[in-house]
């Protein structure tokens, strides 16, 4: 019960974040997107994890035909969400890679991926992963900066010194 509870505010909240960013509240893009979060999260809360991420997959590739870059930040940061509740650290990677491949400095993606390495025993390139996180928070204009750094400095205090 806490996995679907935690998958649906997590849910929410990019849901929130992706329609702020559309700045059109009649955007059409922005339904057919929420709509796939919204499915993939009741997919997780009946067990169909893959079918979940299937759908998923399948919208990411759609997001990145129409160009429409926050959703495909947006999709893979939930898909990676999922994943990790699932526990394959494999799979939470790919998905924040794809969204580095989007925007290379998404502080999101690269907290996600420090705490992957972290768990896969690459301390070093964890660290760098948290480096690239804390300057990006420092030099960009995250509406969740300071949010995102007290969770990055808990975990990675060191890179604030360098």
């Amino acid at each position: 019960m806490w996995r679907d509870v935690q998958v649906r505010l997590t849910s929410i909240t990019l849901l929130a974040y992706a329609h702020l960013m559309s700045g059109c509240e009649d955007n059409k893009s922005w339904f057919r997107y929420r709509d796939a979060m919204s499915a993939s999260t009741k997919l997780m809360q009946q067990d169909e994890n893959e079918e979940a991420l299937r759908l998923l997959d399948g919208a990411i590739a759609m997001a990145i035909s129409e160009n429409e870059t926050r959703w495909v930040l947006t999709l893979s940061h939930h898909a990676a969400v999922i994943s990790n509740f699932l526990g394959s650290l494999s799979r939470v990677k790919h998905y924040y890679e794809k969204s580095l491949t989007f925007n290379p400095e998404n502080p999101r993606a690269l907290a996600g991926l420090a705490d992957v390495a972290k768990e896969q025993g690459e301390l070093k390139l964890a660290k760098e992963y948290a480096a690239r996180c804390y300057r990006a928070l420092m030099e960009g204009d995250d509406p969740l900066k300071k949010e995102r750094l007290e969770t990055l400095l808990k975990k990675w205090p060191e890179v604030a010194e360098r």
